[in-house]
């Protein structure tokens, strides 16, 4: 925690849930950071395991520390950190995942950025692979078709060669790290509770940008990123399931109806089909090929079913 009352005052916000020693790494680089008005919190999302006591013995008196009473998933989650944040007036928060290494000068490059465009911006930065990290994970995207949410990163597993050195508006960021103003949160409100995992982000920035704010995307803020290690890794069947859901989530509440409609059916045609074609592949390749399809189905299914009341999200997942 830095205090310097001359400079506009940022609360850094991430989440730990059963992986402190991660977020120890996390919150060293934090540490190192060259801005000089910041303080961190970090929200224990009810972990099974002794993350809390860990963490409070490592950082006491250096960060904030808080635990929710259970697991609230990432959007509910880092909503408890807002509402918790946002009561000591900072004039930013610097959200950011876990699983992560921040580049000293980061806060204060996004911070400068900010400030250029009368906070009347989202601001991220170079996402490095962590175990590659001269390589990019990502640097924002753009629209390929906005009617319809398509997105596509600009750059994906590139090398850095200065090719992304240019401050630039996109169309759309990710939340691996981004500053937000006090205004922006005000304005918008955190992240949508009808979410677990997945979409959460995409959700609040088309929010966001529904607003007529930018986002805003700087080459001298870097961070480097591991992944999703907290569910697992990409690919397995967890997260499939709340990708579907969320995915699905995601379009109906910025889809017209009738877009909505034709989208909903034609992604239940797609998951059939794809769960038909599993069944007759070869046997030694069926089962993973299967489960994935399974795990689309009761996602698509699970969302069928919050339509009827769209309930906040749990923690439930049927794998």
């Amino acid at each position: 925690m830095k205090t310097d009352k001359k400079a506009p005052f940022v609360y850094v916000i991430t989440l730990n849930w059963n992986t402190p020693l991660m977020t120890i790494d996390c919150l060293k680089s934090i540490l190192k950071s060259d801005y000089s008005n910041f303080r961190i919190l970090v929200v224990d999302n009810n972990s099974s395991d002794n993350s809390y006591e860990i963490i409070k013995e490592k950082f006491e008196n250096k960060i904030d520390l808080i635990r929710t009473d259970e697991n609230l998933g990432y959007a509910r989650g880092m909503n408890f950190g807002l509402g918790y944040a946002v009561k000591h007036n900072p004039d930013y928060f610097f959200i950011m995942n876990n699983d992560t290494r921040l580049d000293s000068s980061a806060i204060s490059e996004m911070v400068k950025t900010a400030h250029k465009y009368n906070n009347n911006c989202l601001v991220t930065g170079k996402v490095y692979h962590y175990d590659r990290p001269d390589v990019f994970q990502y640097v924002g995207s753009n629209f390929i078709d906005e009617k319809r949410l398509l997105t596509e990163r600009i750059c994906n597993n590139e090398l850095d060669l200065g090719q992304y050195d240019e401050e630039k508006e996109r169309d759309m960021i990710d939340d691996i790290f981004w500053l937000m103003p006090l205004k922006i949160y005000k304005d918008v409100g955190g992240y949508s509770p009808y979410f677990f995992m997945n979409y959460e982000q995409a959700d609040l920035a088309l929010r966001v940008k529904d607003k007529w704010y930018k986002f805003i995307y700087t080459p001298n803020a870097k961070i480097w990123h591991k992944g999703s290690l907290s569910t697992g890794g990409r690919g397995n069947f967890k997260m499939i399931y709340w990708n579907t859901k969320s995915w699905m989530i995601y379009n109906f509440l910025h889809l017209n109806n009738i877009k909505f409609t034709l989208f909903y059916f034609n992604n239940f045609i797609k998951i059939i089909i794809a769960l038909v074609k599993n069944l007759v592949k070869p046997l030694i390749r069926k089962k993973s090929y299967l489960m994935n399809s399974y795990a689309s189905l009761r996602g698509f299914l699970s969302f069928s079913i919050w339509l009827i009341k769209k309930p906040e999200a749990t923690s439930y997942n049927p794998f």
